[in-house]
């Protein structure tokens, strides 16, 4: 399912309930506690705590998307990753929560609202924009499955399709780097098959046409993520052969 997400938001929240935990407790039944897992199950405790490492993951790929010193950022999810390494889970959470500082909850919090505002996976807007571009993507690629073009221009829109959706999925998460590089691939092979899929073209304008409006558009939606101002040079004179052979 197409979800925005904000990992910092995620550790944040996690931290808070972490930070309401009797400090007298043990580390691992606070752990247990805001992670909703079994302490007396060793196998529980490993994946719970592993699944919180791989958060910690996410937010540090998250944090390069924003503009600056990033160290800002990194610093406070060093803090309670160390945290994590360094616990003994069978003595207090009191040992543990001293890493959770003011400094490190406060650090965490200014990483939220950054990554509200400059990582690709947290703006709802965008997200939505990306669910009903892959969407017609499928699409498409059901009508090109179905059409009567040769197999071997088929099989290489089909293929193009793939890889567009692909990477309009992942610019949510990694920005827009596999997209810039997706669209460099698909318009070097289709300049280099252009005869082939001019032969193929009579009678079947439309659907190759709409296969480049797909570009086109994939272009407008990377215009308003960040770095995606390299997108914006990508012009059709290189296609104009092609393109002829549609208009």
């Amino acid at each position: 399912m197409d979800q925005t997400e904000n990992p910092i938001e995620e550790l944040y929240n996690l931290l808070e309930v972490l930070l309401k935990h009797n400090v007298a407790d043990s580390s691992l039944n606070a752990w247990a506690s805001a992670l909703k897992f079994n302490s007396s199950n060793t196998d529980e405790a490993v994946s719970a705590l592993k699944e919180v490492l791989l958060l910690i993951e996410r937010c540090e790929s998250a944090a390069q998307h924003i503009p600056g010193d990033k160290e800002l950022f990194l610093t406070p999810l060093r803090r309670v990753q160390q945290m994590l390494k360094k616990q003994n889970l069978t003595t207090a959470w009191q040992n543990s929560i001293n890493y959770l500082d003011g400094a490190t909850m406060t650090g965490l919090k200014y990483g939220v609202y950054a990554i509200n505002q400059f990582y690709p996976g947290a703006q709802p807007e965008k997200s939505s924009s990306i669910r009903d571009y892959v969407r017609k993507i499928d699409d498409l690629l059901e009508e090109f499955l179905k059409s009567d073009l040769p197999d071997e221009v088929k099989n290489l829109f089909a293929k193009h399709l793939h890889a567009l959706s692909s990477a309009m999925t992942s610019i949510r998460i990694n920005g827009v780097d596999n997209l810039e590089d997706t669209l460099d691939t698909i318009y070097g092979s289709l300049y280099r098959r252009s005869e082939a899929i001019h032969e193929a073209s009579p009678g079947n304008e439309g659907i190759i046409r709409k296969f480049m409006d797909m570009l086109g558009n994939a272009n407008e939606l990377a215009s308003g993520w960040q770095n995606a101002s390299a997108l914006l040079t990508y012009s059709s004179p290189m296609l104009l052969p092609l393109i002829k052979t549609v208009a």
